[in-house]
């Protein structure tokens, strides 16, 4: 879905459309700089919605890579303030505690069962 920016700060009706359509999940949106076009950047409210929807799609990045097994991923906060960066961080955080203890237990297992062929 194209939308489009009618003026720097956006039309109400157009916003709304944006709004719905981000709470139902759909991240692929675009938004239509026109500001850009005319030599200006947009501003106001419009301007938000457009930093937002790039904040939420490298957030889905994130959690795209994650899903992928791709633990090494660099998960940035939006700010101090970014709940959902931070619980990014923490989910990454203890899925790689998870498996360093797998790894371990595995390690374990066969270090255990190499001395048991060892005693027969």
């Amino acid at each position: 879905m194209l939308l489009h920016g009618t003026h720097t700060g956006g039309e109400p009706a157009e916003m709304e459309r944006f709004a719905e359509e981000v709470a139902k999940g759909d991240l692929y949106i675009e938004l239509e700089d026109e500001g850009q076009t005319r030599g200006k950047e947009s501003t106001g409210v419009y301007r938000s919605l457009i930093g937002m929807l790039d904040s939420l799609k490298m957030k889905a990045e994130v959690l795209q890579s994650i899903a992928d097994k791709d633990l090494t991923v660099d998960v940035q906060k939006a700010s101090d303030r970014d709940v959902f960066g931070e619980y990014l961080i923490t989910m990454k955080n203890s899925l790689n505690e998870i498996l360093l203890q797998v790894f371990s237990a595995v390690a374990q297992f066969k270090l255990d069962q190499s001395y048991k062929g060892m005693e027969n």
